[in-house]
């Protein structure tokens, strides 16, 4: 009787994760299907310049909540003022570096892998060094790529801890918009399932931005990964922003319309 008893109920388990599973595919598959595609070329007659990128954060930035089709903007063709190519992170991660300490008004960045090492080492005190001199600094990290629950834990803590803003992207489980350390609130949306982001981009006073292929992880740094990151100037960079400030807002970060003067500079125009 209790080998039959502890049958069924090992049946009922499989079968309740089975279930679980099964509706876990469906909400993503849902999901993929739902989403918005805008085609980046040719642009369309809408797309959005430079100078347009602060009024739509304008908006963002007082919308109770920020949608997927927020993110999903055409842009307009623009231009830099200044371009470099910088390859291999022990090229561009001292320039990124020397950058975030220069910076006076903001730092931004969104990051797939941010983990602890060598790298995040020297990163960590500039960036709490720079939120403690009043310096907002927001970041983008994916829950998963940063194993932000886990191996960086102890990282994003000290962080939260000087005072930098971070929100996690939730591709998997259960979907919680809010910075690190404060009130994490469910999105029943679920509008991060299924959606992991990969991106590398750091945007630094409003002024330049990085935009690139590597995590923040030593192998990156020391040799074995070989990437790339890019860093310009000019009218571009305000695009730039957009791309973040949205990302940061869809998952429950706040922009206020106080930060825009220092978010979107004016800046040099580029020769012909």
């Amino acid at each position: 009787m209790m080998r039959e008893a502890g049958a069924a109920l090992l049946l009922l388990i499989r079968s309740l994760i089975g279930a679980v599973v099964g509706l876990a595919i469906i909400v993503v598959v849902w999901l993929r299907l739902s989403v918005k595609h805008v085609p980046a070329y040719p642009p369309s007659s809408g797309a959005l310049s430079p100078a347009a990128a602060r009024g739509l954060v304008e908006r963002l930035a007082v919308e109770e909540r920020v949608d997927t089709a927020d993110l999903a903007v055409a842009m307009a063709p623009s231009s830099v003022s200044s371009f470099q190519l910088q390859i291999d992170g022990k090229n561009f991660f001292p320039r990124i570096l020397d950058d975030i300490r220069a910076a006076r008004t903001s730092v931004h960045f969104a990051e797939y892998g941010f983990k602890p090492g060598q790298l995040a080492d020297e990163l960590v005190p500039i960036l709490q060094d720079k939120a403690r001199q009043g310096v907002p600094v927001r970041i983008v990290v994916d829950r998963l790529g940063s194993s932000v629950d886990f191996a960086s834990k102890t990282l994003f803590n000290q962080l939260v801890d000087a005072g930098v803003q971070v929100v996690q992207n939730d591709a998997a489980l259960i979907d919680r918009d809010g910075l690190l350390g404060g009130h994490r609130r469910i999105d029943w949306r679920f509008d991060e399932l299924g959606r992991i982001d990969h991106r590398k981009l750091f945007v630094i006073d409003g002024r330049i931005a990085w935009v690139g292929g590597a995590g923040i992880e030593d192998h990156f740094e020391d040799g074995r990964f070989h990437d790339l990151f890019m860093r310009v100037t000019g009218p571009v960079v305000s695009q730039l922003q957009l791309v973040f400030v949205a990302s940061f807002r869809w998952l429950g970060g706040d922009i206020f319309a106080r930060d825009l003067d220092a978010l979107f500079p004016e800046h040099e125009q580029p020769a012909d």
